[in-house]
């Protein structure tokens, strides 16, 4: 059974609409969850939510993300969250590697064990695609700026991120082994010619890892929508019991 929004942490301010009673999933991310925060870094939570069945088939309105102003907090609801993951969105599908989360249900726990069930080469174009993303930001903002040097740090942070899940077949979130090279990055202890450098090699790096990755080159969507379709059914046989 889904577990109420009051049973989470009392210091988390999270609003009670109908479509957030239904987390199932919650956890820090960002620079906390990668080990590469300061005391000053905020502290970043996504979760995942199950819209009412009833209000999903219905003419509710659907909502697919939640943000709550002030908490840097974000929800997608679960449907949405499995389409991202199953492309291999950086951002939504690390919420299944953490080490540890705030609040977890039955049907988070299931989800996390299905978590290699969405790993594909999709990762080589999703985190390579990213990580073009931010080099194109650094180049366009070159000089000793620390918005742009932290965008340097992120786009190096997700290529070894790709390269490692392309190899391994999992997840890289916690970047302690990795620390020292990127905060030095965001310091800007690295000249734009020396980045540069690393980018290039880790772009070798992740063609390398894709020629040689035992990953699928899709997911397992069946799978997947199979489970997102078991939880709204449990949900609506939920809401006719309790109408009895």
């Amino acid at each position: 059974r889904l577990s109420p929004l009051s049973s989470l942490t009392p210091n988390l301010s999270i609003p009670k609409t109908k479509s957030e009673q239904n987390i199932i999933l919650l956890g820090i991310i960002g620079s906390r969850a990668y080990n590469l925060h300061t005391e000053f870094s905020d502290t970043d939570k996504r979760g995942i939510f199950i819209q009412n069945t009833l209000d999903w088939l219905s003419l509710s309105p659907k909502s697919d993300f939640q943000k709550v102003e002030g908490d840097d907090y974000t929800l997608t609801e679960l449907g949405k969250f499995c389409l991202l993951a199953l492309d291999s969105n950086p951002n939504i599908i690390e919420l299944l590697w953490l080490n540890d989360y705030i609040f977890k249900t039955s049907i988070g726990e299931e989800l996390i064990s299905l978590r290699r069930s969405f790993l594909s080469t999709k990762v080589f174009n999703a985190y390579g695609g990213y990580a073009i993303a931010q080099f194109h930001r650094f180049e366009n903002g070159i000089g000793r700026s620390e918005a742009n040097f932290k965008n340097a740090m992120h786009l190096v942070r997700l290529m070894i991120c790709g390269v490692h899940i392309l190899k391994y077949g999992e997840v890289l979130v916690d970047m302690e082994n990795h620390c020292k090279e990127l905060l030095d990055i965001r310091a800007g202890n690295l000249s734009y010619e020396e980045i540069k450098k690393k980018y290039e090699y880790l772009d070798l790096e992740l063609k390398y890892a894709l020629e040689n990755s035992k990953l699928p080159k899709k997911p397992d969507y069946h799978l997947i929508n199979e489970f997102v379709i078991r939880q709204r059914i449990k949900i609506l046989k939920e809401n006719e019991i309790n109408k009895k």
